[in-house]
């Protein structure tokens, strides 16, 4: 079914395919569904399955993977979803709307009633604003940079941080053999540099001189995406997942 979806879907000829699996959240009718055993998620090996089955079709018929769940032909990548995975600033009008300034992330206000009433008096909407952390931009850094096509610059990793990282790679790479290959950057190192050098002065923490970049990128064999395992500090949760697609 999920084969000839995807072999239907190519028929019609977009420009953009993504193609990803569906987290099951708590508070939503299907959490509940699949929670009492009303639905059944597909296993693990299935999941696998499907993933790579869906790589090889839409490679194999003119749509490149520069993300691991999105596929476009040569020039129609989706600009606004690079925007938030190159971590770049942007805007929060509206309730609910959240902002990123390179520094600084915030969120407005969740009532349409007292959002408008801020505004009209001339208060601020902004609800929670929080400063990310070096640390926190390298796990973002890490986590997006993997899901994408061109990897990530390890010499981005500051050497406060570089032995930690060395490790939990080495560690993926015993226990994934051959998930990793090394590529020239399509991303520019120079863009790469400035984001972090920004962030660094905002957090007072590390100098300039703390990191380096070179012409080489790590990124992952087939999309595989270990981050689990190498985020600096940090773990994620698993849940139940199923696949998933649209276009545009």
């Amino acid at each position: 079914m999920w084969e000839e979806d995807l072999k239907t879907l190519i028929k019609m000829n977009p420009e953009h395919i993504s193609a990803y699996t569906l987290t099951v959240e708590k508070g939503t009718d299907l959490f509940s569904l699949v929670n009492n055993n009303k639905i059944s998620m597909p296993g693990q090996n299935q999941e696998g399955d499907w993933f790579v089955k869906t790589h090889d079709l839409l490679t194999n018929n003119g749509y490149q993977a520069y993300e691991v769940s999105n596929f476009s032909k040569f020039g129609y990548e989706c600009k606004h979803n690079l925007h938030y995975w190159n971590i770049e600033p942007y805007l929060a009008f509206g309730p609910s709307a959240h902002g990123f300034d390179g520094s600084n992330r915030w969120n407005n206000i969740r009532s349409i009633d007292q959002y408008l009433d801020r505004i009209n008096s001339g208060e601020s909407p902004v609800s929670k604003n929080e400063r990310l952390k070096l640390t926190d931009y390298l796990n973002e850094l890490i986590g997006f940079g993997l899901r994408m096509r061109e990897g990530i610059d390890i010499c981005m990793i500051p050497k406060e941080h570089k032995d930690e990282f060395n490790d939990k790679i080495t560690l993926t790479k015993k226990r994934y053999p051959g998930c990793f290959q090394n590529v020239k950057p399509i991303i520019s190192t120079k863009l790469l540099k400035k984001r972090l050098t920004q962030l660094v002065d905002a957090n007072d923490k590390f100098t300039k001189g703390s990191y380096q970049t070179t012409n080489k990128n790590i990124v992952p064999v087939s999309s595989f995406y270990p981050y689990h395992i190498i985020s600096l500090k940090n773990s994620l949760t698993h849940t139940h997942t199923h696949t998933y697609i649209h276009t545009y």
